[in-house]
């Protein structure tokens, strides 16, 4: 009965595999499940278990989705379209507030549906308006801040501001939804933490960063944008961050330099990171670094994406050991240097680390590890795979004979160099 339908569904993908397209999956309940067609792998079909009932599985690289065959409304292809991409949305109503010495001008004068509050240069918008483009701007260094409730996806120009907090974040984003974070074409920014946060009470506001959002963080623009830490970690969401483009540097992060509950997905731009604790660190998801260049050196681990038991149990949680947290490299140039200024000498600052999988695609891979004794150039607990690109590792660990630890797999067609 389904035979034919999924020969021509088989055909249908293999034939825009060369170009970006949009496979959608409409459910019975017509919700979609979408698919960029050069993100899969392979596909597969299977009625072992119930005859005449196919189960349809595909596999993106770095996780499986299967649907039951009888389950789906329709299949159909369409143009390509990433929600999380700027040039993909509109933000038709702008804002634009100027920071001064003792105040913050805001233009035009807010209408309904907008509420700014304002005590000296610290700024707090309330937001039930959708397609809002916020913009930020001094003329010099100003100490403020500026906080956003939302209600809607947003839109957040850093359009050569040079703002420092007194009391905890410079920005901080107060809402689930997606913030697009762009870096206005040639102006240079300055953000900066505070290096002393209110109290942490139960149940009180996240501040984890100098830049901190409890949604999507998704940058872009030609700009610069120079983050210091004071206190806590330079970048943060409670969701996932994505780099489209711009020259990011996070510098001196008392923490971590970049913090990704989720996913950090990296596709063009530049990111240089100095930080006293881990480089950049998702606590529940995957890394993919699909081109750009990213400049790690850290006192503990580069890049770092580990879930397991322990983490669950240390955070209250029932652990999920479906959550996904593959390293994969495409393209792009990725150096990390480790152990940097630690002052326990007891990390072990791997380069790399996961509690997955390292799949290296293409790209250069630069890690240098050699600062503490036990520390691994790329430590996995899955599979090491090397499909192409070229890597070169320096570690200091006389744990292993090599400073490349997987309790899974190793296999390469690529090059890599161990001196």
């Amino acid at each position: 009965m389904y035979r034919d339908s999924l020969f021509l569904i088989a055909i249908m993908i293999s034939s825009s595999v060369f170009s970006a397209r949009n496979l959608y999956f409409v459910k019975s309940d017509l919700s979609e499940i979408i698919y960029n067609t050069t993100d899969i792998d392979s596909i597969t079909f299977d009625n072992s278990q119930i005859d005449d009932n196919y189960i349809i599985s595909l596999y993106d690289g770095e996780s499986i989705e299967s649907f039951n065959v009888s389950e789906l409304n329709k299949i159909y292809l369409g143009p390509y379209y990433d929600e999380d991409d700027i040039n993909n949305n509109e933000f038709t109503t702008t804002y634009t507030f100027t920071y001064k010495s003792s105040s913050v001008s805001v233009y035009p004068t807010p209408t309904e549906g907008i509420v700014v509050e304002q005590n000296g240069t610290n700024i707090v918008v309330r937001s039930e308006l959708a397609g809002i483009n916020y913009v930020l701007k001094s003329s010099m260094y100003r100490t403020g801040s500026f906080k956003l409730y939302s209600t809607n996806k947003s839109q957040l120009t850093l359009s050569g501001i040079n703002l420092g907090s007194s009391n905890g974040s410079a920005i901080n984003i107060q809402t689930g939804k997606r913030t697009f974070v762009v870096i206005a074409d040639g102006t240079q920014n300055y953000i900066t933490d505070s290096g002393v946060y209110p109290v942490e009470i139960e149940g009180s506001e996240d501040q984890k960063a100098a830049i901190f959002s409890e949604g999507e963080l998704l940058f872009s623009g030609k700009g610069s944008l120079n983050v210091s830490s004071l206190a806590k970690h330079g970048i943060a969401s409670d969701d996932y961050v994505s780099i489209y483009d711009g020259n990011i540097v996070i510098a001196n992060a008392a923490k971590d330099g970049l913090k990704s509950k989720q996913k950090f997905v990296m596709k063009g731009g530049s990111l240089n990171i100095t930080a006293l604790d881990d480089g950049l660190d998702c606590t529940k998801g995957y890394i993919k670094i699909y081109d750009g260049n990213i400049n790690i050196t850290s006192a503990d681990k580069g890049l770092v994406s580990s879930y397991d038991s322990a983490d669950a149990i240390a955070n209250n949680e029932v652990f999920d050991p479906s959550i996904n947290t593959n390293i994969t490299i495409d393209a792009g140039t990725i150096s990390i240097t480790t152990g940097v200024n630690a002052s326990i000498d007891e990390r072990k600052a791997h380069g790399i680390q996961t509690s997955s999988d390292v799949i290296i695609n293409g790209g250069t891979v630069n890690i240098n590890a050699n600062a503490l004794d036990k520390s691994d150039g790329i430590n996995c607990d899955g599979s090491f795979v090397v499909n192409g690109g070229s890597i070169t590792i320096e570690a200091n660990d006389d744990c292993y004979p090599i400073p490349i630890f997987n309790s899974g797999t190793l296999s390469c067609d690529g090059t890599i160099y161990v001196p």
